[in-house]
């Protein structure tokens, strides 16, 4: 797509982003034009008309980084929106990064990007765009956003041998399993949210409690409501996942 149709655009633009990982290392691209222009960020660019997803994570990564590359699953969603001096929306995208395997070649600077380069993910990030730096934030934290789509069977059991029971949360691709006094926090949070009449956030913190614990064999390390206002367990989820929304 020329330059020109990108800017001042009738309706937001999708793209994708290509997300290569390797030895807990992310590999970003210089960028020529804006928006950004001359910070890193994750390689990427507009899907074209009749392209599927993972059809334009593949070409890209063809065009930017002269890789093959197999696209897994998206992992995060972002949106950047630049107006001029006129308050006039200049750039709208909403990005759409997709983990990717490396199948075959080295990354080099192809069109569109002045430099490649791997960062590990502890680097500075004075001279990465935004939405990259939120993602890379978010796979700092190792977060994973579960939807009911992912979900594949739910399970509460006390297994054999043990004295509490367990929730085992089976995705398509992993399995979490919650202890029972965990399981019991989260339960208790949420309907504390939910019944509340007013009440919209609640944060919990893990630490050592020297009241009776609730359960025979519960660990004195337990999930504490910690006396927090909603705007400081808002800043703190925005600390979490930056400005993530859902998608």
């Amino acid at each position: 797509m020329e330059k020109s149709q990108r800017e001042y655009p009738k309706h937001p633009m999708v793209a994708v982003g290509v997300v290569l990982l390797s030895n807990g290392k992310i590999l970003l691209a210089r960028r020529k034009n804006p928006p950004g222009a001359g910070l890193w960020s994750i390689p990427g660019g507009v899907v074209e008309e009749g392209e599927r997803l993972e059809e334009a994570v593949v070409r890209e990564a063809k065009e930017e980084l002269g890789v093959d590359v197999k696209p897994l699953y998206p992992i995060w969603v972002s949106e950047v929106v630049e107006k001029d001096e006129l308050d006039r929306v200049r750039y709208h995208y909403v990005i759409i990064d997709y983990l990717c395997d490396l199948l075959g070649g080295t990354p080099s600077a192809g069109s569109d990007v002045s430099d490649v380069s791997w960062f590990g993910l502890d680097s500075d990030l004075t001279n990465v765009t935004r939405s990259t730096k939120d993602l890379i934030r978010a796979l700092k934290r190792r977060i994973m956003n579960v939807r009911n789509s992912d979900v594949e069977e739910l399970i509460i059991c006390t297994p054999e041998g043990h004295i509490h029971k367990r929730m085992f949360l089976v995705l398509k691709d992993a399995v979490i399993v919650l202890q029972e006094a965990t399981a019991e926090s989260i339960a208790r949070a949420v309907v504390e949210v939910e019944m509340h009449p007013t009440r919209r956030c609640i944060r919990l913190k893990g630490m050592n409690i020297e009241r009776p614990v609730r359960k025979r064999g519960y660990n004195e390390y337990q999930l504490v409501e910690v006396d927090e206002s909603e705007e400081e367990i808002r800043k703190r989820v925005k600390e979490l996942i930056g400005d993530e929304k859902d998608s």
